[in-house]
């Protein structure tokens, strides 16, 4: 174990902090609005952060923190406790623990530092899913919700976008990109994140065609396509009815990703984290969601963004996370949706 550094005597004035929050993309994009805010609080402190290797890249370059640790894949016991001799070398004085899972609980005791934890609201989540008794009295964003581990020092979501930081040379590969492929010279550019984690997060790969195409007939539109690689076979069956669309699933990395994103007029995406991260790039944002909820505090809260959804649909939420199918076999909080009725809320965010 490395040797450790004695602890500041101006601990309230320049603090080492730990913020954890292991996965996954969405949720830690939704971490940045508490980082900015933590920042102006401390602004002379050590902030450093600690998330699985493979998510490490949505804070490259993020200034509201000074280091960034990672846990190793698998992210098994062995490997946690190498994370562990590492955060116990820095002697933080304040660790902000924003997952909240045994990973993260062990990791903040072992620290020695004093921990802050946000509130997960786990039985009103799980009365809202299991028998649809809705206890909120109002609904709180995650993002909001992160900030109740720092309500000690007055910490207060500024209400301000997520971030996320590109350089100058991938914002200049997106463009060169664009321009290899022949787009950006006529209509709009429109995004579609087809993917999720979960099947009934998804909306139906024939709707994302038929928006694809009649984008594409009424307003010139170029189609960007984007997902894992486990979205191929959707992309293709889109492809199939647009051909013009431009396949990018499971063909860029992340931060690749996120710079194209930022070139999209709009991007219309399922319940996912390309959805967080188009909204954290700047663009508009049509997000639809099926089998979760308002309540659940994952819809995008930027004023550039959209929600499509079928309220009526009353089977909905049956998950916080997602289904591998539909539980009724109906699948009504997506199919229902219809290619129509997003892009009217394309269209209103385009040209409102």
């Amino acid at each position: 174990m490395a040797a450790r550094t004695p602890k500041t005597d101006s601990k309230e004035n320049t603090p080492r902090i730990l913020v954890v929050r292991f996965s996954s993309i969405g949720d830690i994009l939704l971490t940045t609005p508490f980082l900015r805010v933590l920042r102006r609080r401390w602004p002379k402190a050590r902030v450093d952060f600690v998330t699985k290797a493979r998510f490490a890249p949505l804070l490259l370059h993020n200034p509201r923190i000074d280091g960034l640790l990672t846990l190793a894949e698998p992210g098994d016991f062995r490997n946690l406790r190498r994370l562990a001799q590492r955060v116990r070398a820095v002697r933080y004085d304040y660790v902000f623990d924003l997952h909240k899972n045994w990973r993260s609980a062990w990791l903040s005791l072992f620290s020695g530092a004093e921990v802050r934890r946000y509130r997960k609201d786990a039985l009103r989540r799980f009365l809202l899913v299991a028998f649809h008794w809705n206890l909120y009295r109002r609904v709180v964003p995650v993002r909001e919700r992160y900030f109740l581990a720092g309500q000690a020092w007055g910490l207060v979501d500024d209400g301000e976008p997520l971030e996320f930081y590109l350089s100058a040379d991938e914002r200049s590969w997106a463009r060169s990109e664009l321009t290899r492929l022949g787009l950006r010279n006529t209509g709009p550019l429109i995004g579609l994140a087809i993917g999720a984690g979960y099947a009934t997060k998804r909306w139906p790969a024939e709707h994302f065609a038929s928006l694809a195409h009649s984008l594409r007939e009424k307003h010139n539109a170029e189609i960007l396509l984007f997902g894992d690689v486990h979205d191929s076979v959707a992309a293709r069956r889109i492809r199939n009815v647009e051909p013009r669309a431009v396949d990018f699933t499971g063909r860029t990395t992340l931060r690749q990703t996120a710079a194209l994103l930022e070139r999209c007029d709009a991007v219309v995406s399922n319940d996912s984290g390309l959805m967080h991260l188009a909204e954290a790039v700047g663009s508009r944002v049509v997000g639809i969601f099926g089998s979760t909820t308002r309540e659940l505090g994952f819809f995008p809260t930027c004023a550039h963004c959209v929600v499509v959804e079928r309220p009526e649909v009353k089977c909905r939420p049956c998950s916080h996370v997602g289904r591998n199918r539909c539980p009724r076999g109906h699948f009504r909080c997506m199919r229902d949706i219809s290619p129509r009725q997003v892009q009217q809320a394309l269209e209103g965010l385009l040209w409102r």
